[in-house]
């Protein structure tokens, strides 16, 4: 008895389950192989200038250069005298290098240019100042002056204080005896002894007698 073809025994396919919860993560691979260089960016824009680093060390001194060309021959200058101004120096008979000092410009001297027929400012001769030179020895002393005019008078001082007293004089002599006194009309008339000589005191009133 032949085989009979009854079809498929499955099924339609059914819709897709839900995602199912993530897998816990697997070790890292291996690191793979470099990519290709990328193209250059854009540059940058300069960036602020950094402070200034510390000096070096000065470098060796360097080789001597080769000597340069002998300069032409100098102008003499023949020194004929000074003159006052500058307008005083001469305007005839002037030889190339004639040359006068001008006493009002300091000294100033001033030479002949017979090229350019004109009177060159050359600067001043007279160089910076000297050291100061030793003191010198003393002079005589000169004569007294005459003596000038009195002064006005100054103010009065201040009082002193008190000086301390002085020591006590001796006594001095008994004065001479004085005659009879007078008194008063109602006063009291006193009596003295007699002296030892005998004479007898009196005392002399104006008026009637109170004793």
């Amino acid at each position: 008895m032949p085989w009979s073809n009854t079809g498929s025994l499955l099924g339609p396919q059914g819709s897709p389950g839900p995602a199912g919860a993530a897998g816990a993560a697997g070790a890292a691979g291996p690191q793979g192989p470099s990519g290709p260089q990328g193209t250059p960016g854009t540059a940058g824009a300069a960036g602020a200038t950094g402070p200034a680093g510390p000096a070096g060390t000065a470098g060796a001194p360097g080789a001597t250069g080769p000597a340069g060309p002998q300069g032409a021959a100098g102008t003499g200058i023949n020194l004929k005298g000074s003159v006052a101004t500058y307008s005083a120096l001469p305007t005839t008979n002037r030889q190339q290098g004639d040359a006068y000092l001008v006493a009002d410009e300091g000294d100033t001297l001033y030479s002949w240019d017979a090229t350019g027929n004109v009177w060159v400012n050359a600067g001043a001769i007279q160089g910076p100042a000297g050291p100061t030179g030793p003191a010198g020895t003393a002079g005589a002393q000169g004569p007294a002056g005459a003596a000038g005019a009195q002064g006005p008078a100054g103010t009065a001082g201040a009082a002193g204080i008190q000086g301390p007293a002085g020591a006590a004089g001796t006594t001095g002599a008994a004065g001479s005896r004085g005659t009879g006194g007078l008194w008063a009309p109602g006063r009291h008339r006193p009596t003295f002894p007699a002296r030892s000589t005998g004479t007898c005191t009196s005392i002399r009133s104006r008026g009637p007698s109170t004793s």
